[in-house]
């Protein structure tokens, strides 16, 4: 298993020559794991010390690159329709930060260990920074539903556990069976290991998750077939009484919420009276 650094940034070479040239360029992971499917942001930062703006593309503008490998070594194919977002100018004096993600970026689900690297090309100057390592891992599944959507379409929809910045987080995943696609994967947030997050479907083929994010307090996520997020509200209630019942229309509403147990303190039993002679 490779050890990690939670923050990677470009290196200090890299730093020192880009400041020769009045731009300075930096490249940071959020995190050094990810799930299948979920996406991977990369956040660079490029600050223009010029008196003059520094445009993108041109013989004297900039061009940015990633460079992913895979364990091995090996250099990762980019995806053939792969566009990695920059800004047109950046004005003179100025620090500007944007993210890409890997995951439309290149063919991530195929492996499990992988590296990047940002490359920057300003006129004839090339940067890069230092590797950065992450893997892709499946997570902890904690529940799994198979339905069909309106349309007909049979839809997987799994919960899995992945631990970062030392809590557990849950997320969402949807998968289409019928054509083996992942649709994507959705974090829900921080997650509670006390019973099970309940997973529904709905009528409308609406995906219901209710999960403890933390003592006495749960959160319900509602989402399309298509993995998007269309409500997450927070309801406190007993970690006994509230769950996902019927609405009576199709769906699911939270039930028990605002009923919470007060705090048994112990009993303390009073000493025994002495008695004198």
């Amino acid at each position: 298993m490779r050890k990690f650094r939670p923050f990677l940034y470009a290196s200090v070479a890299c730093l020192a020559a880009s400041a020769s040239a009045q731009v300075e360029f930096t490249a940071r992971l959020p995190h050094a794991e990810a799930l299948v499917c979920e996406s991977i942001p990369i956040v660079v930062t490029l600050k223009n010390e010029r008196s003059t703006a520094l445009a993108s593309g041109g013989t004297q503008g900039y061009t940015l690159a990633f460079e992913v490998t895979d364990a091995q070594g090996l250099l990762v194919h980019p995806l053939p329709d792969a566009r990695i977002v920059s800004p047109a100018e950046i004005p003179p004096n100025t620090a500007v930060s944007f993210t890409n993600d890997l995951l439309q970026l290149f063919p991530i689900g195929r492996y499990s260990a992988l590296s990047v690297r940002a490359r920057l090309v300003v006129g004839n100057r090339s940067y890069v920074t230092d590797k950065m390592f992450f893997d892709v891992t499946p997570g902890g599944e904690v529940a799994r539903l198979q339905a069909h959507t309106p349309a007909g379409e049979l839809r997987t929809y799994t919960l899995r556990v992945l631990n970062r910045d030392k809590r557990d987080r849950l997320f969402l995943r949807s998968d289409n069976e019928t054509e083996t696609a992942c649709y994507g994967v959705a974090d829900l947030g921080r997650f509670v290991r006390i019973g099970r997050p309940a997973l529904e479907v709905d009528a409308r083929g609406n995906v219901h998750v209710l999960h403890l994010s933390g003592p006495n307090q749960f959160v319900h996520s509602v989402f399309s077939p298509e993995a998007m997020r269309l409500s997450r509200r927070t309801v406190e209630g007993d970690v006994n009484a509230v769950r996902l019942a019927p609405d009576g229309d199709g769906s699911f509403r939270v039930a028990g919420e605002g009923r919470i147990a007060p705090r048994r303190d112990p009993m303390v039993e009073p000493l025994p009276l002495k008695r004198g002679l």
